[in-house]
């Protein structure tokens, strides 16, 4: 089974969950919607997990590296406000992932964030400090206005 096939799988199962189905669904329209968008459909089928991640860190982008799931975005639930706090979190991952595409993520880099990391997150108008990764407000209205134009995913209620 390649890459594509089992984070399909994993989204159908995913998305049927009684107890979260409904935040995934979401979560995974706004991955569909956000491709397209700021990464040119240049991204792969992302795997999504919501599960606490140790440290300071709200998430986490796994490559595709033949031993875990593939090319997968990881937001901790424990740590985000509300639900548009975890399409912010999912953002930051999914520009890990273009640098994965890019051929520019290699072992430790989340730790430095490439130009083109910051280059990508700039794009969404999401402000971004160099080195450490970590959003400090918006350069423009690009993300708030996606946000809104999103609206009906309704991510604050899918996270209740």
């Amino acid at each position: 089974m390649d890459d594509t096939s089992i984070n399909l799988a994993l989204r159908q199962h995913q998305e049927g969950d009684a107890e979260l189905g409904h935040f995934f669904a979401a979560l995974h329209k706004f991955i569909d919607r956000t491709k397209p968008k700021f990464f040119d459909g240049k991204l792969p089928p992302l795997a999504m997990r919501l599960e606490k991640i140790r440290g300071n860190r709200v998430g986490e982008y796994t490559p595709s590296d033949g031993y875990r799931l593939p090319h997968s975005v990881t937001v901790d639930p424990t740590k985000v406000d509300d639900g548009e706090e975890a399409a912010e979190v999912l953002a930051h991952e999914m520009a890990h992932a273009f640098e994965d595409v890019l051929g520019i993520l290699t072992p430790n880099s989340h730790k430095r964030h490439s130009n083109e990391f910051l280059d990508a997150m700039a794009e969404m108008g999401i402000d971004t400090v160099p080195g450490t990764g970590r959003h400090i407000g918006y350069t423009d209205r690009t993300w708030v206005d996606w946000l809104k134009e999103n609206a009906d995913l309704n991510l604050d209620k899918a996270m209740l």
